[in-house]
């Protein structure tokens, strides 16, 4: 990982509040942007890890009350994302990489990121 960021590439990470806390604390001279990624509404994220795990229901509401918890650092992020489809959030991500890379903000609608938290916290 470090070999091709000094080569200057770009690396994403897939990991949860607490891996990201780590990497601040490990990554202090390299530019670190993070995204939290959130599901449009409470029933496509149920749906979805039902479909991800063949243990079903039980696995998925195990991963529920997991998801309260980690929805309660999404302050912690540059930015969220809401992935209601696949291709749209990869180049919304993207998109976020290319302004950070010309020194911008990308500029996401933090109210209604907001709305959507107090929606998925029910």
């Amino acid at each position: 990982m470090l070999e091709k960021i000094n080569k200057g590439l770009n690396v994403l990470f897939d990991i949860d509040w607490q891996g990201t806390r780590q990497l601040k604390k490990k990554i202090k001279d390299i530019k670190l942007i993070t995204v939290f990624i959130l599901p449009p509404d409470i029933q496509t994220l149920k749906q979805r890890l039902v479909n991800r795990d063949q243990s079903g229901k039980q696995v998925a509401e195990q991963r529920m009350k997991k998801f309260k918890e980690e929805l309660s650092h999404w302050s912690d992020y540059d930015y969220v994302v809401v992935i209601n489809d696949l291709n749209a959030c990869y180049n919304e991500i993207c998109e976020i990489i290319k302004e950070e890379e010309n020194n911008k903000k990308y500029l996401f609608d933090k109210s209604k990121i907001s709305r959507l938290i107090d929606e998925l916290s029910k």
